[in-house]
């Protein structure tokens, strides 16, 4: 009895522990780029514990039990390259135990941002941003004004309109002088280029 309860208590304990990555963010990215895998049961300290890209490891920058944050590499130890239109698998070995799910890392060239017009603005105006590679779709993409995601009016894989608003997402009001930071994020991926918009 005293057997079986320990067996059973052992085999829930590893069971408990098992490392579960769910997500990786940004959804896509391209070589260089700073991911990061959240999930659980990753151990406080990397140890001898690995994150792997397509079964290779690769070098990681900080390691918790939640929270793995990584630069991805532009070649893999096998001779890959990581380049546009490959899908990589990460993966994680802790303490020599696979986690249950590998999670696809799709590698994309990302957006390019070129500028603002006009740019300077005032609350209610709207903005136009011109770049390339935004998609034609936005779906999950978005535009940012110092971090905080505004509202769009319209999304072309070329150019993107957005409404100058009153207040951030963050409770910072858009007054007058005040000079923002604008991002656009595609599917999750940052796009090169983050001009200022200065508010009238």
């Amino acid at each position: 009895m005293g057997l079986a309860q320990g067996g059973y208590l052992g085999k829930k304990l590893v069971t408990a522990t098992q490392p579960a990555p769910t997500s990786v963010s940004p959804l896509r990215a391209a070589a260089g780029q700073v991911i990061t895998v959240a999930g659980s049961g990753f151990g406080a300290l990397q140890g001898t514990s690995l994150l792997t890209l397509n079964d290779n490891p690769v070098n990681v920058t900080s390691w918790s039990d939640t929270k793995i944050v990584f630069a991805l590499p532009r070649q893999l130890p096998d001779g890959t390259v990581v380049a546009a239109g490959i899908t990589l698998q990460v993966g994680l070995l802790v303490n020599g135990q696979p986690a249950g799910q590998l999670l696809p890392l799709p590698i994309s060239v990302p957006a390019n941002v070129t500028g603002v017009n006009p740019g300077s603005a005032a609350v209610g105006d709207p903005v136009t941003i011109a770049g390339s590679r935004f998609d034609n779709q936005q779906t999950d993409s978005g535009v940012t004004f110092d971090g905080n995601h505004v509202p769009v009016v319209s999304w072309s894989d070329s150019s993107i309109v957005v409404v100058v608003p009153a207040q951030l997402l963050d409770g910072s009001a858009m007054t007058s002088g005040r000079i923002v930071t604008v991002g656009v994020d595609v599917h999750g991926q940052p796009g090169v280029g983050t001009p200022n918009l200065t508010v009238k």
